[in-house]
């Protein structure tokens, strides 16, 4: 399927976020599935931009990639900044106080909250996060 390579700035998200909703479409996401999975991607494509590439002397770049298989959505990002599995990221206190909570980590939280599945590797100095969306079966889709 199709493919995104975005220089790693704020202004990208918007083509990001038309990325996904594309390719959620043509996955035959419902709304809410195609609507978690584009709040999934900003946030980490968010965090890539501001921390990812915090120490670089360059721009950096983020590619992303959609497949479609029979049972999901994958969208894939990579990225060649600072190394960083979100899997590790600790839960944030939702019981505690506004006040009490430490800064950071909502969102990430809310993205591994929002998808299904996300596998996460480091290769050759690329940081590799696959995020996968269940589609309803086929037999869903048709009725």
């Amino acid at each position: 399927m199709d493919s995104l390579i975005i220089q790693a700035d704020l202004d990208a998200l918007e083509p990001v976020s038309q990325f996904v909703i594309s390719a959620a479409s043509l996955a035959e996401l419902d709304e809410t599935s195609s609507y978690k999975l584009r709040q999934a991607v900003d946030e980490i494509v968010t965090n890539i931009v501001e921390h990812g590439y915090a120490e670089a002397s360059e721009p950096g770049v983020i590619g992303l990639q959609a497949r479609i298989e029979p049972e999901a959505l994958v969208i894939e990002i990579e990225d060649w900044g600072l190394p960083f599995d979100l899997r590790k990221v600790k839960a944030p206190d939702l019981k505690a106080a506004m006040h009490e909570r430490g800064i950071g980590g909502l969102g990430i939280y809310l993205a591994l909250m929002n998808v299904d599945h996300i596998l996460y590797e480091r290769v050759n100095d690329c940081n590799r996060n696959q995020l996968i969306m269940k589609r309803a079966k086929v037999t869903d889709r048709v009725a």
